[in-house]
């Protein structure tokens, strides 16, 4: 009896090893990465992706495409500056919104700032890649 115990400690042990290494692996940053976090907890769009994040005067904007769904109508472009250590809320900078009826999703936002111009976005508007 006390031989299996032993046997049990030990793999229990061994297991806890095992878990303890897996967790540091998924904590350590890839070469090159200073910081990970998220830009915000909560927003007023359940899905979003296709971010882009770009240094402006020595502080950080960041965009992506938000709304119900990839492709639906509401899709907008969202962005978020870190100011003082803190992402500030989610703003809506560019929709698809042609008309009071019209309204396309927008896709795939790119911040570019070029020396000593203004920041740039670029992004797409319309119903479907695919159809471009």
């Amino acid at each position: 009896m006390f031989e299996r115990h032993s046997q049990m400690k030990r793999r229990s042990v061994v297991r806890l090893i095992a878990l303890s290494s897996c967790a540091t692996l998924l904590h350590a940053q890839p070469p090159g990465v200073l910081k990970s976090e998220f830009i915000f907890s909560s927003a007023p769009f359940p899905s979003c992706h296709a971010s882009t994040i770009v240094e402006v005067n020595g502080a950080l904007v960041s965009a992506w495409f938000g709304g119900t769904a990839e492709r639906n109508k509401d899709v907008g472009i969202w962005l978020s500056r870190l100011i003082d250590g803190k992402w500030t809320p989610p703003v809506e900078v560019a929709n698809g919104v042609e008309s009071e009826t019209s309204r396309y999703p927008t896709w795939n936002p790119v911040l570019f700032q070029p020396k000593g111009g203004p920041l740039l976005l670029f992004y797409k508007i319309g119903p479907s890649p695919s159809t471009w």
